[in-house]
């Protein structure tokens, strides 16, 4: 391909883009050096090569990215049916996929679902809670209570559990790619971690999920079982390759085992995650795994001016560990009669937040009209340091935004809304339906359905099942006997309130199961309905008085969610062809629903669990300066910046060991800066 078809690369772009396909090439691409041009105009110069679509796998770290990217080369001349067959997305929507096609092969049930984070820190409080578990424990730690390992504190009588203590450091393990069975055959193995880890596998398989974890650790077991999956793939590329871990670097490998043709875009200096387990030494691995690796180097820097550049790198370049230490940024020149660096010294917090609110005051209210609040950006090490800020900012009526505020798929009305959703897809959905069942409330108190959790000694297959037998009329008079003897009668009130939550369910899984071409009039149908029966509106004024408008408008965009899904058609991928691998019908088992609208209920679920990852772009409608952590900002550039707290304890972190990584950090939150950079 010509490079006039790229018009818009520059030199250094134009050799990544264009360099030897079958190879294996690393492009170290600095802030604002366009990495994600260079990269989807490889994909086009693959494609205009006569590479077939489905043929290349492209990862990313974000849905925002994997959506970025087909609009791309989509502007590169390339139509949607050839967008629709290549495989791009995140390493867990790519895993997930082929885990629901193809987990057959390693033992996984065809009912397989996602668990988010907050089915996993429910069924690690239920592990933690079982008075099995709490006594084995107890036993291992009466032996060896240096080695004890699992954090609570005791509360009249009762012990509540550091879940997120706990599911971080099976997290930590996980992206090493360790699993519980190797965890249990360490000799130096921390034995109360261990019996936990393997409980908390066994209790997910049992649910018939899959965490973010095992998702890729699930996958490398298939693809070491199975390398035959993976014989079409001709091209992997893998962007922001910094934020890789031990399982995802072996996933690549995996990925790319029959080809080895890859090609990898990031920057080490940017690589500031290693609480995620993100190993910039994931370069140099790559190059002694395949030793005839390419380094190539963007250093044309688009975004800030030259000070900003100059200062930024001589930071990065007092990192003994760099790799590729000889790595500079090339900047623009400076704008005129402006410095573009400010160090600042103020004797305190306070009047280093006050330094922070006037300041700005006076840049968006005497140059001239050159900047408005859109254009500022405060950035901290932590949340910790924003309250401060938030302070003086309020005092004097500037308007600010908080990226990396709670998830719009994490405020409540929306986790209940969609709980409901995922009951009436599927029976053996018994996390959400435990969340929900008392939502709004019914009259099913907690004891009640930490009971009903139990449905198995009821010799039930799931807990929905259990609850429409309870509620069947046939059975008002009788009593109900456990499989360990103890019987008891349902009382009329409780038995009335389970036949409510019932009724409403079956009746929404019956509109869904009406004629309908293309599911969108009955699933909108069905959101009507349900909302209307739970009083939903009425729930949230009741509950939330403060804020019911804004979070009836955002039960609204749940409808706006299918409507897109529904413009986009039944959204195809490279996945949907495997060469004839498997069959399509083989992937919806476990649904109740069976027309059309099942597709758009998974289209929905896979949006929600897989790529509902945070935007961290702030809301710019109204001129407001956003205030963010300097992880949340990596990606995002304002014209104007300032870097608070930087003073040891804070940057770096007086918890921090890596010296390093504390550096990568300062510098990706100077490179924010696009004109002016306040460090404070």
């Amino acid at each position: 391909p010509s490079r006039q078809l790229f018009p818009s690369l520059n030199d250094e772009q134009w050799q990544a883009v264009s360099f030897n396909v079958q190879s294996r090439t690393q492009i170290l691409a600095g802030p604002g050096t366009g990495k994600t041009r260079t990269l989807t105009s490889r994909v086009s110069y693959l494609l205009r090569l006569g590479v077939r679509p489905e043929n290349i796998i492209v990862t990313t770290f974000t849905k925002k990215a994997a959506t970025e990217m087909r609009e791309r080369i989509t502007q590169l001349g390339h139509n949607d049916e050839t967008i629709n067959r290549l495989k791009i997305g995140t390493f867990h929507y790519i895993c997930f996929r082929f885990l629901k096609i193809f987990g057959k092969m390693i033992g996984l049930s065809p009912k397989v679902t996602i668990a988010d984070t907050k089915d996993r820190d429910d069924l690690m409080k239920r592990l933690l809670q079982d008075p099995k578990m709490e006594q084995l424990l107890d036993e291992v730690m009466a032996k060896d209570y240096k080695r004890h390992f699992i954090k609570y504190k005791v509360t009249k009588g009762v012990r509540v559990y550091d879940v997120d203590h706990t599911t971080n450091k099976i997290s930590e393990l996980m992206s090493k790619g360790v699993t519980s069975v190797q965890y249990a055959a360490m000799a130096d193995n921390n034995r109360c971690l261990s019996i936990v880890y393997t409980g908390y596998i066994d209790l997910l398989t049992a649910s018939e999920k899959l965490d973010f974890d095992t998702m890729l650790l699930y996958t490398v077991d298939l693809l070491k079982q199975q390398p035959q999956l993976v014989d079409n793939i001709e091209h992997l590329l893998v962007d922001e390759y910094q934020d890789t871990n031990p399982v995802q670097l072996e996933l690549i490998y995996l990925l790319a085992q029959k080809s080895s043709n890859i090609t990898v875009v990031g920057d080490p200096d940017q690589s500031i995650y290693g609480f995620r387990s993100a190993d910039p030494e994931n370069f140099d691995k790559m190059r002694l795994y395949y030793r005839d690796t390419k380094i190539l180097f963007l250093q044309k820097n688009y975004r800030s001016t030259h000070g900003i550049l100059e200062l930024s790198t001589a930071l990065i370049q007092q990192d003994t560990k760099r790799v590729s230490s000889e790595r500079r940024l090339i900047g623009q020149v400076g704008i005129d009669k402006l410095r573009p660096v400010y160090m600042v010294k103020e004797d305190d917090e306070y009047f280093e937040s006050r330094f922070i609110a006037l300041n700005s005051k006076g840049l968006v209210e005497k140059v001239g009209g050159l900047f408005t609040y859109n254009d500022i950006s405060i950035l901290v090490r932590s949340s910790a340091r924003m309250r401060l800020i938030e302070n003086e900012l309020n005092k004097k009526a500037i308007p600010y935004v908080v990226v990396g505020g709670l998830r719009f798929w994490e405020r409540h009305e929306i986790r209940v809304l969609v709980d409901y959703l995922r009951v009436i897809y599927s029976d053996f959905d018994n996390l959400a339906l435990a969340r929900i069942l008392n939502v709004p409330k019914r009259g099913i108190g907690d004891a009640s359905v930490k009971q009903l959790k139990d449905y198995e000694q009821f010799g039930k297959e799931n807990m929905f099942q259990l609850l429409e037998y309870l509620s069947d009329p046939v059975h008002e008079s009788r009593k109900f006997c456990l499989a360990d003897g103890q019987c008891f009668n349902l009382r009329p009130s409780l038995r009335q309130s389970i036949l409510s939550f019932v009724s409403i369910i079956n009746s929404c899984r019956s509109i869904l199961e009406e004629e309908d071409t293309n599911g969108q009039g009955q699933i909108l149908k069905m959101l009507e309905f349900l909302l209307s029966r739970l009083q939903f509106e009425k729930y949230i004024k009741e509950n939330f008085p403060d804020n019911y408008e804004s979070r009836i408008e955002n039960i609204k965009e749940i409808s706006k969610q299918f409507e897109d899904l529904l413009k986009g058609g039944n959204i195809k991928d490279g996945f949907d062809d495997f060469n004839g691998l498997e069959e399509e019908s083989d992937l919806r088992p476990d649904s109740t629903v069976t027309n059309s609208s099942i597709v758009l209920l998974e289209q929905f679920f896979t949006t929600v669990n897989l790529n509902a990852a945070v935007d961290n772009s702030p809301d710019t409608s109204t001129p407001a300066i956003t205030i963010s952590t300097i992880h949340a900002s990596k990606g995002l550039e304002w014209p104007v910046v300032y870097v608070a707290s930087c003073i040891n304890g804070v940057i770096p972190h007086k918890l921090s060991e890596d010296m390093s990584e504390e550096r990568r950090i300062l510098f990706v939150a100077m490179t924010r800066a696009r004109i002016l950079l306040y460090v404070t």
